[in-house]
């Protein structure tokens, strides 16, 4: 396909071809970028400086290409550094739509366990009818221990063995109530902290690997963090294509600016022609004088025969062949026969 139309100025294909060309350049830096990660990750600097030499390759050998024509070389090096940058790209992707799906199944999980406990905190605050503070409980159910304990001391003094009568027995029951309280109020306030610190935690939201992977789930039952790097690996792979694509329009783009700077600068608007073929033009144009010792075509040869001129003689000083010498000078003498007789 040409890339030269005669009817598109020479701005016109020089304006494309940079845009053009301003495209392939940004999918080459998404290449560098994608190859020195994965390099760095995997090999170290070496392997990192190799496949950034690659991706500049995917756009740089299109490019002389374009103004040079291709050799096998070229298309060689062309097709292994599309190789290796598809293949760092792909492994870079991956890593990063691996690491966000994990971050957002955690924060998945963590936000479903949230609810949980959010739950079971309100559902122990809904049965805790105890209001007082455990402290102040804790002091009372001291306070009634002490009191029992007392109490039993006296009533074993008393009897001369281990002995609890009716008061010690109050004593003992009241303590045992502001135990169940404390236990009450120290349920509570575990609750309320568990509440506070589930809706903390539940700040941040649901979250989830993708929508249509929980979609695609929901219908299908499996897992959607398994669904989301199906369709993460298959989105990695266009955009891979894409990039690659597009890199690769530096030829396209080389050839429409190379195209476009030639008309705008031919004097008549038109793409120059080389020097080497104007050249020629030059020369198939300029007539080319005869040889002075050659005749014109319509002139009589008797007369250079009368002078003692052989037939091969004047075929070559004519160019003519000698049995085309012959039959003029045979005509020229019938006409001067002719035109005797007549006379």
């Amino acid at each position: 396909m040409s890339t030269e139309p005669n009817l598109v100025p020479g701005w016109l294909q020089v304006a494309f071809g940079a845009a053009l060309g301003a495209a392939a350049i940004a999918a080459v830096r998404v290449d560098i970028i994608n190859n020195y990660s994965y390099g760095l990750a995997t090999g170290g600097p070496e392997l990192a400086t190799v496949l950034v030499i690659a991706a500049l390759c995917v756009l740089l050998v299109p490019s002389a290409a374009a103004i040079f024509g291709w050799s096998a070389l070229q298309g060689g090096i062309t097709g292994l550094c599309i190789a290796l940058t598809c293949w760092a790209a792909l492994n870079a992707y991956a890593d990063k739509f691996g690491s966000e799906i994990l971050t957002k199944t955690a924060q998945a999980t963590a936000y479903a366990d949230a609810e949980k406990d959010k739950e079971a905190a309100r559902a122990t605050l809904v049965r805790i009818t105890e209001t007082a503070d455990a402290a102040t409980l804790q002091q009372l159910a001291d306070a009634a221990k002490a009191k029992a304990d007392g109490l039993r001391l006296a009533d074993t003094k008393k009897m001369g063995a281990a002995s609890c009568f009716k008061t010690c027995q109050a004593a003992d029951g009241e303590h045992a109530k502001y135990l169940a309280r404390l236990a009450e109020a120290k349920a509570r306030d575990t609750a309320k902290a568990a509440l506070s610190q589930a809706r903390q935690e539940a700040k941040a939201g649901p979250a989830e690997a993708s929508a249509i992977a929980t979609m695609l789930a929901s219908r299908s039952g499996d897992n959607p963090a398994s669904i989301a790097r199906v369709i993460g690996l298959a989105v990695t792979i266009l955009g891979i294509a894409v990039t690659q694509g597009v890199a690769l329009l530096a030829h396209l783009a080389t050839s429409l600016m190379a195209g476009g700077l030639r008309r705008m600068f031919a004097r008549d608007g038109k793409t120059p022609a080389p020097k080497a073929a104007k050249a020629r033009k030059r020369k198939r144009m300029k007539p080319t004088p005869a040889p002075v010792n050659v005749v014109a075509l319509d002139k009589p040869l008797l007369p250079m025969a009368e002078r003692g001129m052989t037939q091969k003689a004047i075929a070559a000083a004519t160019g003519l062949s000698p049995s085309t010498v012959g039959r003029r000078l045979a005509k020229e003498r019938a006409a001067i026969t002719k035109k005797t007789a007549a006379a």
